[in-house]
């Protein structure tokens, strides 16, 4: 369960990174439209990313009290 967790949160912050990245660079190219759409798709993924590693950390100290 850990180590699916850590693969997880890798892709989702790898997600995240690289749909902010693709929205900025849609906002330079003065495509508003997509960099918005772009950029709410980072938000959310960034937010999994954040709720996968409260579960991860949750799971630790599970772990740690048993």
């Amino acid at each position: 369960m850990m180590e699916e967790l850590k693969t997880q949160i890798k892709y989702e912050s790898n997600r995240a990174a690289r749909l902010s990245k693709e929205a900025i660079e849609a906002f330079e190219d003065n495509n508003k439209i997509q960099g918005k759409a772009l950029m709410n798709e980072a938000r959310a993924a960034s937010k999994n990313c954040q709720n996968l590693i409260k579960q991860f950390n949750d799971v630790s100290v599970s772990i740690e009290q048993s």
